[in-house]
């Protein structure tokens, strides 16, 4: 009895081991592909293989800005192809006041307001800029920060909740206005010595003997010459910006997340030049002996600023870091010195400024009071549409793809970025 029923137990087992190696695979394979592929849509809802790209859009008729338009009025093309976009945010400050389009994920719209400074003189409306900031635009969730010349300062998280604004005010004010007169000493110190010497080679001779605030004597121009333009030359090393410098700025903007908007106040600079007038004069004085008067010449042409920098990397770098950058360029009236005439000498930080704001969206206003400036920049950038674009991600460049936006309308002005990076 006890060998029929181990005879009867492996043939069981037997037929078991047979229907595992045979029959159940089959079902398995089947539930593995089936869960296989559910995991698969799942992972590709969750993580698109076209990504989706933000590109904020303002438009404008006039100084009005265009709210009633959808979807369908928007063409966007990257490279040769046109793409519509996927879903539309309109943005007022940090509310969205309307959406079309797919359901997507709602943007972030935490703002990040920062303020950069390149100020020679402090300007008494700047006070009133920074109290209406405080007073009438910074909102609940906004974070603050304020690059003077000197250091950089953020507001610490919940102040505008927990402290009273006008603390606020005064210690913003107090920080700005001493950082932009220390900041700037050395800049106007080496100024008027400019002007000093310029005084000076106006109505020097070849061999006059002169002592020039405690600066040891020598001989007449020779010696004027190569004061000025080693003074000059610390000026230019002072106002330098530097190119890798800003790349590695744009860069780390990018990698902080919600609405970014940067509002860069730079004043006009004025650099003291003998007159053309005078000019002539000491080029007859001295028409017997051309070193001088090739240097005289050289001197004050050698200080022309040119735009050395490498623009469109710069324009892909700030494009790409999603931040909007307003320039706010400063005006003002020429100062009057006697005997000098002060040329402006601004040329190739508006010129670099204006591009980089126009390849982010931004706005470029000049104005000789920096609250009505501020004022307009801000409630211009308040407002925007939020598109999305979801592109194949294998039909995007390794590095910056260039972007233009289209609208079916006319008689309007739209800005927006100039393109975006996918891969860092």
């Amino acid at each position: 009895m006890r060998g029929k029923k181990r005879k009867s137990l492996f043939l069981y087992f037997g037929i078991l081991i047979l229907f595992i190696h045979w029959i159940w695979p089959s079902s398995i394979e089947g539930k593995i592909k089936y869960f296989n592929w559910v995991n698969d849509q799942q992972f590709q809802t969750l993580q698109p293989s076209s990504p989706l790209i933000p590109i904020a859009v303002r438009v404008f008729a006039g100084s009005h800005f265009i709210e009633n338009l959808s979807l369908d009025d928007f063409e966007i093309i990257i490279g040769d192809r046109l793409e519509k976009p996927v879903s539309l945010f309109l943005v007022n400050q940090n509310k969205i006041e309307r959406q079309e389009g797919r359901i997507s994920p709602k943007p972030d719209l935490t703002r990040r307001i920062i303020i950069m400074m390149k100020m020679i003189d402090y300007h008494p409306q700047l006070a009133q800029a920074i109290e209406d900031l405080f007073m009438n635009e910074l909102l609940p969730g906004d974070t603050l920060e304020i690059q003077t010349p000197m250091k950089n300062y953020m507001m610490a998280p919940g102040a505008l909740e927990k402290v009273p604004k006008p603390v606020l005010i005064k210690n913003a004010l107090e920080l700005v206005r001493k950082d932009i007169l220390q900041g700037n000493m050395l800049y106007n110190s080496l100024l008027n010595e400019l002007k000093r010497f310029v005084r000076r080679i106006s109505g020097a001779s070849t061999f006059e003997v002169e002592e020039l605030g405690g600066v040891s004597p020598d001989l007449g121009l020779p010696f004027l010459f190569q004061n000025y333009r080693m003074n000059m030359q610390k000026l230019e090393a002072l106002r330098r910006l530097d190119e890798d410098q800003l790349i590695q700025y744009a860069e780390a903007i990018k990698k902080r997340p919600g609405q970014k908007f940067i509002f860069f106040f730079y004043q006009r600079e004025f650099l003291p030049e003998i007159s053309p007038m005078k000019m002539n004069e000491l080029a007859t004085l001295y028409q017997d002996q051309p070193n001088i008067v090739g240097e005289l010449q050289d001197l004050f042409q050698q200080f022309y600023r040119p735009l050395n920098f490498n623009i469109p990397a710069l324009e892909e770098a700030f494009a790409s870091s999603e931040a909007q950058l307003n320039f706010l360029f400063l005006n003002k009236d020429a100062p009057k010195v006697a005997g000098l005439v002060m040329r402006e000498r601004s040329e190739d930080i508006y010129k670099l400024m204006s591009k980089l704001a126009k390849a982010t969206g931004g706005i470029i206003e000049a104005s000789q009071n920096p609250e009505a400036a501020f004022k307009k920049a801000f409630a211009l950038a308040s407002r925007y549409y939020l598109l999305y674009l979801e592109p194949q991600r294998d039909l995007l460049q390794e590095g910056f793809n260039q972007v233009i936006v289209k609208i079916k309308r006319e008689n309007v002005a739209l800005s927006s970025r100039l393109g975006f990076s996918l891969f860092p």
